[in-house]
């Protein structure tokens, strides 16, 4: 019975020990969290009060210049393409949105946006919808939807 008992006290203080430890990795864990809590909104705040980032002035004459040039460079060719000025304004930007159809293989898409997004730095993929009409057809119809984020008081 003795053996027993002292059997029991042993798996008890055995349980207790694992348990204290385990408290105390959460309790390191919550304090990472934390930390990491207080850092990313230090980093936000720092973000927000930060300047502006460059904007070129408006032109779409220079956007659609760039957008053929890519397009030319890559042998991408543009079905349709439409252009559309948001009225923002209670946005500090202009946004100019752009959507092309476009007919390649995915190479060739995917190129040409890289590509894109290297000469203009004001200029975001917002969208991308593929398909095509058999599956061993290398080529795919692509609906994609450009933003251009421009300087508000210069317009060209």
């Amino acid at each position: 019975m003795l053996a027993l008992s002292s059997l029991i006290a042993l798996a008890a203080a055995a349980m207790y020990l694992l348990q204290w430890q385990q408290a105390k990795l959460a309790s390191a864990e919550l304090n990472e969290v934390r930390a990491h809590r207080l850092t990313s909104r230090a980093a936000n705040v720092a973000v927000a009060d930060s300047p502006i980032p460059f904007l070129p002035p408006f032109s779409s004459a220079q956007l659609l210049h760039t957008l053929n040039k890519v397009a030319s460079d890559t042998k991408l060719p543009i079905d349709e393409v439409g252009y559309v000025l948001d009225d923002g304004a209670a946005q500090p930007y202009l946004r100019y949105r752009v959507t092309l159809r476009v007919a390649a293989s995915y190479p060739v898409i995917r190129t040409f946006i890289n590509q894109l997004n290297a000469e203009l730095s004001n200029v975001a993929l917002d969208a991308i919808s593929c398909s095509r009409d058999d599956i061993v057809q290398a080529e795919l119809t692509c609906d994609v939807a450009f933003s251009a984020f421009f300087h508000k008081e210069a317009r060209g």
